[in-house]
């Protein structure tokens, strides 16, 4: 008795020998989910993207992708400003107008303080830990009186601040005093009947 002996390729599921398609990826797999794939991918190029209809047509490419719901916030469109301007008008007749900016305003008696000042404050606290355990450089110190200054609100003193600071500051200086001089000039020049030399804005 002998024995049959399948094919080779059959015994491997195929021909070891055969290229995989390289169209083989994740659209040809959505492409097997959902055959309307293509139709959703050209409505949604349809539309201007965060619009309703585009939103439901990227919704439903990504259930074909096996990917949650989009998140994006809709856009409104000519029509819903449309609507959403007359709500806006009928209910502004019947409500009284607020202000829009509502500033916090603190109680009486208590600062509060800005970002600059709380950072200034953190840094405070912790050179001034370091200065209990080892004591402090020169430049530390000096970063310390300066950021004592700061946490105050204060202006920061000459001898505390850094070479750089006090080079970006005479550089500053310089550039205001040309500016000034320049707006000056301009102005006796527009006083005197020079207006042919100003620009229209």
């Amino acid at each position: 008795m002998a024995f049959k002996i399948p094919n080779f390729s059959k015994q491997m599921g195929g021909s070891p020998f055969a290229m995989k398609s390289p169209l083989n990826g994740p659209y040809e797999e959505a492409l097997k989910r959902d055959p309307n794939l293509a139709s959703y991918i050209a409505e949604r190029k349809k539309h201007e993207k965060g619009t309703p209809e585009y939103n439901a047509a990227q919704n439903k490419i990504n259930a074909a992708y096996k990917k949650g719901p989009t998140n994006r916030s809709e856009t409104k469109t000519e029509e819903s400003n449309e609507s959403s301007s007359s709500n806006e008008s009928t209910a502004a007749d019947e409500a009284p107008k607020s202000d829009d900016k509502k500033e916090h305003k603190p109680a009486e008696g208590v600062k509060v303080k800005s970002r600059k000042e709380k950072r200034a404050a953190k840094r405070v606290a912790r050179l001034s830990k370091k200065n209990k355990k080892k004591g402090l450089t020169k430049g530390q110190s000096k970063r310390l009186s300066r950021n004592i200054s700061k946490s105050k609100g204060e202006e920061v003193k000459d001898e505390d601040k850094t070479n750089v600071g006090k080079a970006i500051k005479k550089g500053v200086e310089k550039v205001k005093k040309v500016v000034n001089k320049k707006k000056n000039k301009q102005t006796e020049d527009g006083a005197s009947g020079g207006d042919d030399k100003m620009t229209e804005e």
